[in-house]
């Protein structure tokens, strides 16, 4: 600095020479940052040429799969691996078929690249498919591998298409996927139940003793086959109590006829007369009810004059709770304290029987230590709120118990135990 200049020219230089530092590490600092944000969005130098397989949480399909890639999977661009399907547009078509057969198929998988193909899994996307992968989880190149798949047409009917996944150490074909098609329509064929149950249960519901529940069962085979019909409808010995107890049922056990077949009343009714394809009939089965609360199951044999079904199988299923009964059975409050806010339970009175109709025309407490509101209307039938009281007591077990009242000559009062434990103030 010259010698010449001033003490103020002198601390004017020094002054613009700090501000141009500043600025040149800024302009640094932006540069870097920008660099950084390149590479975090994927402008950083490509990886050298080995490629990692794929891990089991990178790869995606259909329902996921488990397990892990095998040793010695590991990929590079010179020596990439590849699959090929010996499946016409990855479609695997077994044609028409019975209700109730098992039918297996083997797919062959091919590698075509010139690195090792590796199977880290097969998965499916219904649980009527199975399908595994056949022998060693490596296979060479120009080799090939296979993936047997079996499929249940138990409980099944009509055009069924589901998927089965392939996971590989394939890049960019991690997954691979085919579709398997089948069509249960050959022979007597039990079609869906009603709710969309399998075909092979029947579902009496939940009803108030001594009430008889009716189902229907659409059975059909096509029209190019003989004609049968229905002979009988017979019950196995029925399993009665639930251990435990149900809603509205008894607190476990056995009920006392579990051991009395049930005596089912059916008709066979004509249905869809228009069908082109198909001779259609529903099958109406009627429970005659039981008095015992509780669930009962049972086995039910439909036997018919089709040469090649002369008996079908069903489990069957009936609950039998109060005419009216409460959700929950029994209202635990926990642990309460006066200085706590209030803890409220919410009570639903349901009927036995779905859409019965009924009246609460009022709700009390026996007892010390809750409180009762007014019976409001729900969907499924009425609802009472209770609460705590929350008033200062000794410690201990508070108990007391919520009675509905039901415009019913029948069931006039329903009953809900109440409870919680004080911990003090």
């Amino acid at each position: 600095m010259s010698p010449d200049l001033s003490t103020s020219e002198r601390l004017r230089v020094v002054f613009v020479a700090v501000v141009a530092v500043a600025v040149m590490a800024g302009v640094v600092a932006v540069a870097l940052r920008g660099r950084a944000a390149s590479d975090a969005e994927g402008d950083a130098p490509p990886p050298g040429p080995a490629l990692r397989a794929p891990s089991a949480e990178g790869a995606s399909g259909r329902g996921g799969h488990r397990g892990e890639m095998p040793t010695g999977c590991e990929t590079t661009e010179a020596n990439p691996p590849g699959i090929a399907l010996d499946l016409p547009d990855r479609l695997l078509d077994l044609g028409r078929r019975r209700q109730g057969e098992v039918v297996e198929r083997d797919v062959t998988v091919r590698n075509t690249g010139s690195g090792v193909l590796c199977v880290q899994d097969v998965s499916t996307g219904c649980g009527c498919v199975k399908a595994e992968w056949l022998g060693d989880k490596h296979v060479p190149p120009s080799a090939s591998g296979v993936v047997r798949v079996k499929i249940d047409t138990a409980g099944r009917e009509g055009r069924q298409e589901k998927p089965v996944t392939i996971y590989t150490n394939v890049r960019g074909q991690t997954s691979v996927e085919f579709k398997v098609r089948i069509d249960v329509r050959l022979g007597l064929v039990v079609g869906a139940l009603q709710g969309g149950l399998p075909s092979s249960y029947l579902q009496f519901g939940t009803r108030p003793p001594g009430r008889p529940s009716t189902v229907r069962v659409r059975l059909k085979s096509p029209k190019d086959e003989p004609a049968w019909t229905v002979t009988g409808v017979t019950s196995g010995v029925a399993s009665g109590g639930t251990p435990g107890g149900t809603p509205g049922g008894t607190p476990g056990g056995t009920s006392g006829d579990a051991e009395k077949p049930t005596a089912y009343a059916w008709e066979l009714l004509p249905a869809e007369p228009a069908d082109p394809e198909f001779r259609c009939y529903d099958l109406v089965v009627t429970h005659p009810g039981r008095v015992e609360l509780g669930t009962t199951n049972d086995r039910v044999t439909v036997t018919t004059t089709h040469p090649e079904r002369r008996a079908i199988e069903f489990d069957a299923m009936l609950h039998v709770v109060t005419k009216f009964y409460a959700a929950p059975t029994r209202a635990s409050f926990g642990f309460l304290r006066a200085s706590d806010p209030a803890p409220m339970k919410t009570v639903y009175v349901v009927p036995g029987e779905a859409g019965a109709p009924f009246t609460v025309t009022g709700a009390t407490v026996e007892g010390a230590g809750f409180t009762a509101g007014t019976p409001r209307t729900t969907k499924e039938g009425w609802a009472v709120d209770v609460r705590y009281d929350g008033r200062a007591r000794a410690s201990g077990k508070v108990a007391a118990t919520l009675v509905i009242a039901v415009d019913d000559p029948e069931m006039p009062v329903v009953r809900v135990p109440l409870e919680g434990h004080v911990m003090g103030t």
